[in-house]
């Protein structure tokens, strides 16, 4: 789910009457969605998603708007570019294919919000809130590192063997939630690591490319930004996501946001 200051800024860019569907917020559906798609019923919801408490509450979806439904019985019962706005949030780092639900994304919507656990998140021990999962790295449960490369959605295949070699598991993750805003469309692959010295390779490049984002994003270059982060150009300047990330983390992420906010707020 999103968090009040995500919540504002999709918000601001929303227009009154425009439609917008969260595509597996069937737990905490955004209050301001339309509708709702996900296998989970509208009785069996926790409760809308935390927000802001100056945001008003108001559900917009209703027992009507909500579609329980499996994801991969495609195409949804909507027209192209049905929604003006649609959001999809901790749910394609779950699924078994999340390319075909990329592309539906992209079918029935004209713009929207993807967000995913960052690589480095998943690559963190201790970030679990289960008793019985909290010594894994990232969450046990997600299939799929998720990475924003050149702007594109890539997804590596999540792997036990990040555990079995421990010297590339991150410490300090410095951003916790991948915010990708999209419009018109978006790039997506699937990147295949055929075998051990391929993913082993791998780990090791998001190692140092993560070592050396921490040390960018302690500096006055905001380049890092765009690590973890996509915002369309056509809409202006990219947000502050690092003083909007969620993660409240270990103090070793706390000082890191510490850095950041300082520069961001002179």
């Amino acid at each position: 789910m999103i968090n009040g200051k995500i919540s504002n800024l999709i918000l601001s860019r929303l227009k009154k009457d425009d439609i917008v569907i969260d595509i597996g917020g069937g737990r905490y559906p955004w209050f301001r969605a339309n509708y709702i798609l996900d296998k989970r019923a509208f009785d069996k919801r926790v409760g809308k998603t935390d927000i802001d408490e100056k945001v008003g509450g108001e559900e917009h979806f209703s027992r009507e708007t909500w579609v329980s439904r499996d994801f991969y019985e495609l195409p949804w019962p909507f027209e192209d570019k049905f929604f003006d706005f649609s959001l999809c949030t901790d749910t394609l780092e779950d699924l078994r294919d999340p390319i075909a639900i990329c592309k539906e994304i992209q079918r029935v919507s004209k713009a929207g919000y993807i967000s995913t656990p960052t690589r480095a998140a998943e690559s963190k021990i201790g970030v679990s809130e289960h008793s019985k999962s909290n010594k894994l790295q990232g969450y046990f449960h997600h299939r799929w590192f998720v990475e924003i490369i050149d702007a594109k959605l890539v997804f590596k295949m999540k792997t036990p063997l990040l555990y079995q070699n421990r010297r590339w598991l991150i410490d300090e993750i410095g951003q916790s939630a991948l915010n990708y805003f999209w419009e018109d469309s978006f790039d997506y692959e699937e990147q295949y690591l055929a075998g051990h010295k391929e993913a082993l390779k791998d780990f090791e490049s998001f190692y140092y490319k993560h070592k050396k984002w921490l040390a960018l994003i302690k500096t006055d270059r905001f380049d890092g930004l765009y690590q973890h982060n996509h915002w369309p150009k056509s809409w202006g300047s990219q947000p502050d996501f690092l003083e909007m990330d969620n993660y409240i983390g270990n103090g070793g992420n706390r000082m890191i946001k510490g850095f950041v906010n300082r520069f961001f707020r002179s």
